[in-house]
């Protein structure tokens, strides 16, 4: 299966996925306001799912020694392209192709959903942490409210597969997995010392908000805002760290 999933992104993730990241992407923000709080040296660096490179890239410019790790050719061709200071390798999630105690630090955005075995992934990346290392996963939040529309995320994900508007064609048979807040807590928890997780506030793109009036995302990040910080477990996406 997870050879089907990593031909899906090689055949169509180029068409979808950017290449570059702004520097006040609030995932990114997020990201690296926890790595910088936990090292005041550089750090050896695994991201792992690179795609395009485009959190590598950022991270790079922080200060961090980063390997990427990019199972699709196509998108590890257009990382390697795009930021030929760094080092992109193929390689499986539940296979790291790295010795014990490698890396200082993990993060792992937006892929793990696309990981059909989760507990031999995050065993994986436990195994090439060094003693004390972190692993940093954000990811979307299965029991969340969509951040743009405000209606539960099942419903929203049930209707773009149903609809065929999804990466996945309704007939492939996987699905990516979003996750509970607590549910990816406790499978973190079985491997590594510590693991907890918080609330990531989304802040759209701008580019997004074309379409829509000023005050229409002014009012949006405001209820957002609010929500989460009533109901955190309502936030859309999720970041979850993991100490060795």
């Amino acid at each position: 299966m997870e050879e089907r999933i990593i031909k899906v992104f090689d055949e169509t993730g180029y068409r979808w996925m950017e290449t570059t990241l702004d520097s006040q992407n609030f995932l990114l923000i997020a990201l690296s306001a926890k790595l910088l709080t936990n090292t005041s040296t550089p750090q050896m660096l695994l991201d792992l799912g690179a795609g395009t490179g485009r959190f590598s890239g950022r991270l790079h410019e922080l200060g961090f020694e980063v390997i990427g790790l990019e199972p699709a050719e196509s998108l590890r061709k257009i990382a390697q392209n795009n930021y030929p200071q760094i080092q992109f390798i193929a390689g499986s999630a539940t296979s790291l192709p790295f010795p014990d105690n490698s890396f200082d630090a993990i993060v792992c955005v937006d892929v793990l959903e696309h990981i059909p075995n989760t507990s031999l992934a995050i065993q994986e990346m436990y195994r090439v942490l060094k003693p004390g290392g972190q692993a940093i996963i954000i990811d979307k939040n299965i029991n969340s409210l969509h951040h743009l529309y405000f209606i539960p995320t099942r419903i929203w994900k049930f209707a773009k597969e149903s609809l065929g508007r999804w990466m996945y064609t309704t007939k492939f048979p996987f699905k990516e997995k979003y996750f509970s807040p607590v549910e990816l807590q406790k499978l973190l928890q079985e491997h590594f010392r510590s693991a907890s997780w918080l609330p990531i506030i989304y802040v759209s793109d701008p580019k997004h908000r074309i379409f829509w009036k000023t005050w229409f995302w002014q009012l949006h990040q405001f209820v957002s805002q609010r929500l989460i910080k009533v109901f955190p477990r309502l936030s859309f996406y999720v970041l979850w760290q993991a100490t060795k």
